[in-house]
Parts: structure tokens; C-alpha cells; sequence
């Protein structure tokens, strides 16, 4: 018991894994998105969107909140160009490690 504990203490002292965590995606603020803009392909504020997922301007890795302001539908295109440019942007802006 006392292993698992100061393990898990450890583990969240770790630069990455603490900013992992914080990163949950509110879905409270993304109800509310949709209800100010309902799905582009639907029109409905409830329900399946296809083709369409809600993402961020800033994205969560780099600072942006996760708040209805910072949200955006995002097409197919979109997400393919996010996820690649995300990916290489995000590993420069997280914390590394520092060495002793």
C-alpha cells in the first residue's frame, strides 16, 4: 500500500503527466458550444454532427483554455491539418525534465 502511494506521488510530481491530466475536455463548456453553434451539417445543437468534431483555436498543449471561446467545429480537412501540425507544435511547448 505504501509502495503504491509514494509511486503514485511520484508519478504526479512529473512535468508531463501533471500537464496530461489538467488537459480533460470540460463537456459542460462543450454543450454549451453547441448550443450558441449548433453542428454546421445538421443545424441541431444536440445529437450526432457528421463529419464535423468540435476542436480549439489555441489548442490545449499550448495554452489555449478549454472554454466555449476557444472552440471551433473543425472539418475532415481540418482535423488532418491539425493533427499533424499539433503533434510537432505541442512536443516543443511541453516541459522537459530536467537532469541532475
Amino acid at each position: 500500500m505504501n509502495k503504491t502511494l509514494l509511486l503514485c506521488l511520484m508519478l504526479a510530481t512529473l512535468p508531463g503527466l501533471a500537464d496530461a491530466r489538467s488537459k480533460h475536455r470540460d463537456h459542460a463548456e462543450q454543450r454549451a458550444f453547441r448550443q450558441e453553434h449548433p453542428c454546421p451539417s445538421t443545424g441541431q445543437a444536440e445529437g450526432a454532427c457528421p463529419d464535423w468534431q468540435i476542436g480549439y483555436v489555441v489548442q490545449l498543449c499550448a495554452g489555449g483554455q478549454d472554454k466555449r471561446e476557444n472552440m471551433r467545429w473543425l472539418t475532415p480537412a481540418d482535423k488532418r491539418f491539425i493533427k499533424e501540425s499539433t503533434g510537432k507544435d505541442c512536443k516543443k511547448l511541453r516541459p522537459t525534465p530536467t537532469m541532475r
